[in-house]
């Protein structure tokens, strides 16, 4: 058992690794991941705090929602797990979501507080204000604050353009002063028919080369919707399930990485009435 666990928190540590960094933007939300990660020109439910919180303004009623990814690559040191809720308001939309990443030997804590408006339906605004914290054991913890800015743009009835700057004031975390990562993304949602959703997304941070994304969202009925993604810088594929009765929502992504293997995300979301 000892030898087993040795193995599992070896690999744990080289795949933190190839995360690149302390609280990479790890993606969130089984509906966008099923999609590829690209999400920054739809952002239209809570997880847009992780995405763009621009999109949040897209909300007409309060929405809440919880996502588990319980053993990526099979391993359950790296499991994420988190909850987002919104609250529609007269001056405009606010989110708060928190996530939990790792194991007891290394654990990554983030609040996030995110505020949302717009102006006449066409042009949207949002901001994330971010607490992180770090533990590792037997080095202790650390922490700091980020702040993340999104816009998104109708630019036909069927399509829209957004952007989301992650870390824009370039945080810091440890004794070593370790920055968190300063991601930009552009992505633009394109609806060709009723019930068809494409997306497609350029991700790029500031260390790395272009990343590029693109999903798609079929709704066959009402209450189900299929869907399908790509990502480059790894190559990696996705797929998802989607299945929307009354108030619930839930949704299920498989991703795979062309080197790490298979992943699994379950979300499950409940739309409020402002009245509820």
């Amino acid at each position: 058992m000892k030898v087993r666990y040795f193995l599992e928190v070896l690999l744990s540590l080289i795949l933190l690794q190839v995360s690149h960094a302390s609280f990479e933007r790890r993606e969130q939300g089984a509906r966008p991941i099923g999609m590829g990660g690209a999400f920054t020109g739809i952002a239209d439910n809570t997880w847009a705090m992780i995405f763009n919180p621009a999109g949040l303004a897209q909300l007409r009623a309060r929405e809440f929602s919880a996502f588990y990814s319980p053993q990526p690559f099979g391993l359950s040191e790296l499991s994420l797990s988190s909850f987002s809720f919104v609250e529609p308001t007269a001056i405009g939309n606010f989110g708060i979501s928190a996530h939990r990443f790792g194991f007891e030997l290394y654990r990554e804590i983030s609040a996030t507080i995110s505020y949302a408006n717009s102006y006449r339906e066409i042009f949207f605004f949002g901001l994330n204000v971010s607490y992180h914290s770090l533990t590792i054991k037997s080095y202790g913890s650390a922490s700091t604050i980020g702040i993340d800015l999104g816009l998104m743009t109708t630019i036909t009835p069927g399509l829209r353009w957004g952007f989301f700057a992650a870390n824009i004031n370039a945080p810091s975390i440890g004794q070593a002063k370790e920055k968190l990562p300063q991601v930009f993304s552009s992505g633009i949602a394109y609806v060709p028919v009723q019930g068809l959703l494409i997306a497609v997304d350029l991700v790029k941070d500031v260390r790395y080369p272009v990343i590029v994304k693109a999903g798609v969202e079929s709704k066959l009925v009402d209450v189900v919707s299929l869907r399908a993604g790509v990502g480059s810088n790894p190559t990696r594929f996705s797929s998802g399930l989607g299945v929307h009765y009354s108030s619930f929502q839930f949704d299920y992504a498989l991703t795979a990485h062309q080197d790490l293997g298979l992943s699994h995300q379950f979300s499950v979301t409940i739309h409020l009435s402002k009245g509820d």
